[in-house]
């Protein structure tokens, strides 16, 4: 079937029903999607330090394992060039990679240092035998990774900069101070298509809708991502622009959220077609302002989130539902999501 999505918001449809349900559509986004994107990395090596992590668990499921070396960070398969063996299996230290199957060495660079039992081998070894080295980001105490990203990180995060360069990175704390993970019964990009319209707020969001003026509202697109800002209703914390809360989406599963008392980073993960799990990184600076305004209650924002998508969920399977149409002034997030989700699938939007 073929999928498309006029690229004029005022007279296009969304997406059909059958898009969240097609198995291989979902099979090309784990290939076409999320091997090319860039994810973020929660592991933070300590120096010298060799620690094992799997890129997007129960989808992409990559083993990985990253490394610090005076204060460099990188990022290494973990999976042996030899027989496909996992190498690292928990956070050691140590100046070699040794997998335990056979025993083949690698350096910190991955470069191949030894194979035992192969005398005789010819043209052995190769620049295959080395492991891969995966492209790596860094902001602030973030690391992010892919495998064959199609857009360059800094390219990828440059609206971010150019948005909030007053704020201070150095603020945060190297490693995340709490974390929290959701599973629930819908499509990924359903979840990610909520989050892209305050138009839900005052429905779903009662406690959220209580401190946020809706009135000063505002959305800003960008080629790889979205940034609403919302005003406070009263004299809650507020950054220097007067807003309470800044929310980023970037292409295609996370979310940046920034509040008086820091981040929170939102992953959202596909473990199935119509089975989700969304990661909640929260790193306080200020834990004075975490109890109050837009981003004091959100584990009931989330609960009201997932109840609310997994009704959309049952509702894209219904055989009466065909296509909706976007709210022009509220959608546009999603618009854009859609026809970045059409142009990575190689699903060419056209009117």
């Amino acid at each position: 079937m073929k999928y498309c999505i006029d690229e004029d918001i005022t007279v296009a449809e969304t997406l059909p029903g059958k898009f969240y349900c097609d198995p291989a559509v979902y099979a090309a986004q784990l290939d076409r999607v999320f091997a090319s994107s860039w994810q973020f990395i929660p592991v933070q090596p300590d120096d010298e330090e060799i620690v094992p992590a799997t890129l997007l668990a129960g989808s992409l499921d990559e083993p990985i394992v990253l490394l610090q070396r005076v204060g460099e960070t990188r990022a290494l398969s973990n999976v042996c060039t030899h027989r496909a063996a996992v190498i690292v299996t928990e956070a050691q230290t140590g100046k070699v990679l040794r997998c335990g199957y056979h025993g083949r060495c690698f350096d910190k660079q991955g470069k191949f240092l030894s194979a035992p039992g192969f005398q005789g081998a010819e043209k052995f070894p190769r620049p295959a035998d080395d492991l891969p080295a995966l492209p790596m980001g860094k902001l602030g105490p973030l690391n992010f990774v892919s495998i064959t990203p199609s857009i360059s990180f800094e390219r990828w995060l440059a609206p971010l900069k150019e948005k909030m360069p007053w704020f201070d990175w150095a603020q945060l704390p190297a490693r995340p101070t709490t974390t929290e993970c959701f599973t629930f019964d819908a499509n990924w990009a359903l979840y990610c298509e909520n989050f892209l319209e305050g138009f839900h707020v005052p429905f779903v969001h009662p406690s959220l809708n209580a401190v946020l003026d809706l009135d000063g509202y505002d959305h800003t697109l960008f080629k790889w991502g979205t940034l609403q800002t919302a005003k406070p209703s009263g004299d809650e914390p507020t950054f220097p622009d007067g807003t309470s809360a800044h929310y980023y989406w970037f292409f295609p599963n996370l979310m940046l959220n920034f509040y008086p008392w820091g981040l929170s980073v939102n992953v959202v993960k596909p473990l199935g077609m119509g089975r989700t799990r969304v990661d909640f990184y929260s790193y306080v600076s200020d834990p004075s302002k975490r109890e109050v305004g837009a981003g004091a209650d959100l584990g009931t924002v989330e609960m009201e989130d997932e109840a609310v998508v997994q009704l959309v969920q049952r509702g894209v399977r219904a055989r009466l539902y065909k296509r909706g149409r976007y709210a022009p002034k509220h959608e546009r997030g999603v618009h854009l999501f859609h026809r970045l989700l059409l142009r990575q699938l190689k699903e060419e939007p056209t009117s």
